[in-house]
Parts: C-alpha cells; structure tokens; sequence
C-alpha cells in the first residue's frame, strides 16, 4: 500500500473513531441527564414527605398544647400545620403520579394522615366542650 492510500486509511480511520466517540458521549450524557432527573425527583419527594411528616409533628404539639394549657392562642397554628400537612400530601401526589405503586403508597400515608387530624380534631373538640378526661388521652 502506498504511503498516500495509507494516510487516507489512518484518516479515514481516525475520523471514524471520533465519529463513533462523539455518538457514545451523547448516549452517556442523554442518559446521565435522565439520572440526574430521577435523582432531583427523587429529592423533591423525599422533601415533601418530610414536610408532610414535620406538618403532622406540629399539629400534634399545638393539639397537646392547646389540650394541656387550655390556651386558644394553639389553635391557629395547629390549623396552619394542618392545611401545611395537607397542601404537602397533595405534592407527594404530584410527585408519585407516574407509578401506581407509589400511588397506592401515597393512599396508605393520606389514609393514616387523615386518621391522625380526625383523632386531633376529636380530642379539639372534646376539650373545647369541657371533656378534659377523655381529649387528654387521644
């Protein structure tokens, strides 16, 4: 082979490589790019579950507060943290939409959420009529 056919070969070789180089760093980014979102969902998620988890904590202390101290003043931030629990449940539903098992997931934590804020408002309730007995125990 001559010297000329063989630089062509080597030329036409090396643009090859870079062409196929080039073809597999895009893969590699599209999908490292695909990861990151998963990753940032996944953040996000786990942020809205703990405000869920943080907004119940607060409502269960203004509920205690109010119940021990017989002090109103309890009541308006246990109300807030209750909408906050709320509004938060509702982003871990956005969040989850793409899977049903994490849908089914999102039903079982409303369903116990929901049973917490009925037993807090229940023991509210029994407070504010004058049950003191009975609302310091739920």
């Amino acid at each position: 082979m001559s010297p000329r056919k063989t630089g062509k070969f080597a030329f036409t070789s090396a643009l090859l490589l870079l062409l196929l180089s080039g073809i597999a760093a895009s893969v590699v980014i599209a999908r490292f790019s695909e990861n990151s979102q998963w990753v940032f969902q996944t953040y996000e998620l786990q942020v809205a579950t703990g405000k869920v988890e943080s907004a119940i904590s607060e409502a269960a202390r203004d509920r205690l507060n109010y119940i021990n101290l017989r002090d109103q003043s309890f009541l308006p931030p246990y109300e807030k943290a209750i909408h906050e629990a709320t509004e938060n449940l509702r982003i871990v539903r956005q969040l989850t939409s793409g899977s049903i098992t994490q849908q089914s997931l999102v039903k079982q934590l409303e369903s116990s959420a929901n049973r917490r804020f009925s037993l807090m408002k229940t023991s509210i309730d029994l407070r504010a009529s004058g049950g003191a007995d009975d609302a310091e125990q739920g």
